[in-house]
């Protein structure tokens, strides 16, 4: 299911953008997405997955054993439970919600800069309908407050997507994310500027051409938490354009999947056309969801995905 514009999530998304950490000195940068679903056993068993062990920061189901399980082997070895983070790929149908419904609370934000605890400048944000691709009639201009928090309240059948500004800080426009589960899991918008940008892209072996466009693609699984072992794949990236993946905290354009933070891209994207995207799981090609988006020249745009109805 292909997107000609900006989609809008039927629950209360807020998008992580992630946090910069950097030592401009010796180059160290970081982006830290949120991602972490648990430290032990015991988190996952607090989340109703009692056979499941904690497996890079991700609740995993475990085999139950015996013979006769669920592609046990012949000796009768233990077979393995479904996946939970993918189990909701065959046949995948996206929570709904009542038409025109208004639901209070219903888009949670915080917006930030790269250094936490800093809400940006003269921060402000508009939403704006799909078919407004320059978003110059926006549908509201809401106001965030002090720490940057912003809650919106909108028809579930709106369809749109949100410009983010703030002083001396890359515009962000924001797709939001196609219902994956209620409630999805609330997350941070974080920003950050230009020079800043150029560093962490030259740290990340990669270059930044501002006539072009960012995509920042946050892959998250049927639980709606970050998704390692996802890859990208996207027609119309040109010769020009870097792809890249986030590996320790860091971007890198020699990696080939996400790690556990869910987090890839693409620099120097064609601008002024659609840029079609598809995500899959790395280790079996298997198809886990697609949308659409356009990329625009000199600003970032946040592009969270999980499965959609293919």
């Amino acid at each position: 299911m292909l997107r000609t514009g900006f989609m809008v999530a039927y629950v209360r998304p807020s998008i992580a953008l992630g946090v910069l950490a950097m030592t401009v000195a010796n180059c160290s940068l970081a982006l830290d997405f949120e991602s972490v679903q648990c430290a032990s056993k015991t988190d996952c068993t607090a989340l109703g997955l009692e056979n499941a062990e904690c497996v890079g920061s991700v609740c995993v189901a475990q085999g139950e054993g015996g013979s006769g399980g669920s592609g046990g082997s012949a000796e009768g070895g233990g077979g393995s439970a479904p996946d939970p983070r993918w189990d909701c790929l065959d046949g995948f149908q996206q929570p709904t919600v009542e038409p025109q419904e208004m639901i209070e609370h219903f888009y949670r934000f915080e917006v930030a800069t790269a250094l936490p605890g800093t809400p940006p400048q003269n921060l402000a944000v508009k939403v704006c309908n799909q078919i407004d691709v320059e978003c110059t009639t926006p549908v509201d201009m809401p106001t965030p407050d002090a720490n940057g928090a912003l809650t919106l309240s909108l028809a579930s059948t709106f369809d749109g997507f949100l410009v983010v500004t703030a002083e001396n800080m890359l515009t962000g426009f924001v797709l939001l994310q196609p219902t994956v589960k209620l409630p999805q899991s609330e997350k941070v918008i974080r920003m950050i500027d230009e020079p800043n940008f150029i560093n962490l892209v030259e740290f990340a072996g990669g270059t930044y051409d501002p006539m072009r466009g960012v995509g920042l693609v946050l892959a998250v699984d049927c639980q709606d938490d970050r998704a390692a072992e996802v890859k990208l794949i996207s027609p119309d990236a040109d010769a020009q354009t870097q792809p890249f993946y986030f590996k320790d905290g860091a971007p890198n354009i020699e990696e080939t999947q996400t790690d556990e933070q869910g987090a890839g891209g693409y620099l120097n994207l064609p601008i002024n056309k659609v840029i079609r995207l598809e995500m899959h799981r790395a280790t079996t090609d298997e198809l886990i969801g697609t949308t659409s988006f356009r990329a625009r020249a000199g600003a970032i745009v946040y592009v969270p995905l999980g499965p959609t109805e293919n």
